[in-house]
């Protein structure tokens, strides 16, 4: 397969009105780095295993069409381009078995979705200022 360039962050949602809130937050903060959405989990795994370097950051859902995020999350983290990436589960799901195999899969953090559309963008910043302060 043909290597692909490296975004900066990849972010895994298929919910379009959250992949949007934060590819423009990101954007406007972060305006130097790439950010990738992939709707579903395989699109993300199949980059994953195609890109030149391990990408700054991964924002996954766990909720998703086709593959589960437990499984995306186990697929990137087995890929030697993406073992070493900072992963955070960005999901709707409060459910203590999902935070649990999160964690055990390699997820850096696990934060529930907050409903409230302030709080939402006021959580995706901290996401940024948390893992991409250097940026």
């Amino acid at each position: 397969m043909n290597s692909k360039q490296t975004p900066d962050i990849i972010l895994v949602e298929d919910d379009e009105s959250h992949a949007e809130i934060f590819t423009r937050l990101f954007s406007r903060q972060y305006p130097q780095l790439e950010i990738t959405h992939c709707t579903y989990g395989e699109d993300a795994v199949t980059l994953c295993k195609t890109i030149d370097t391990k990408p700054r950051l991964v924002i996954l859902d766990l909720c998703l069409p086709t593959m589960t995020g437990i499984n995306v999350l186990k697929e990137i983290k087995g890929c030697s381009c993406c073992k070493d990436t900072t992963v955070v589960v960005f999901s709707t799901s409060d459910s203590e078995e999902d935070v649990k195999k999160a964690r055990e899969y390699g997820a850096e953090t696990y934060m529930v979705k907050p409903r409230d559309f302030e709080e939402f963008k006021k959580t995706v910043m901290y996401l940024g200022s948390k893992f991409l302060s250097e940026a």
